[in-house]
């Protein structure tokens, strides 16, 4: 679908699973607001993975992407209902099989 990773080196680490995920690592470093907001408006899906020791609350990456008007795709957390109104949907997704779909639809719809 064309994913770019951002983040730190550690997401190399995921090369004995996938590959592919792998080559998708940017390894740009992002200092400025401004380089943020142009990857999130230029992105047309940004998708949100929450470090697996986050148990409840949301990243700022939600809040900064919905700020740059961009879409967002996120894995679930609870917050997500008690922060926002119910006519306010944000796709989510509960694994990583599970996150292909949203983001097809997304992908595909926008």
């Amino acid at each position: 679908l064309g994913l770019t990773v951002y983040g730190n080196s550690e997401w190399l680490n995921c090369t004995p699973f996938s590959n592919k995920l792998a080559l998708s690592f940017n390894p740009t470093i992002l200092t400025k607001r401004s380089d943020l907001e142009d990857v999130y408006n230029s992105s047309r899906i940004n998708l949100n993975v929450s470090h697996a020791q986050a148990r409840g609350g949301l990243p700022w990456r939600v809040f900064d992407v919905m700020a740059c008007n961009g879409a967002i795709v996120s894995d679930f957390q609870e917050d997500l209902n008690l922060l926002f109104p119910s006519d306010l949907e944000i796709p989510t997704y509960k694994s990583p099989a599970e996150a292909r779909e949203p983001v097809s639809y997304t992908h595909l719809t926008l």
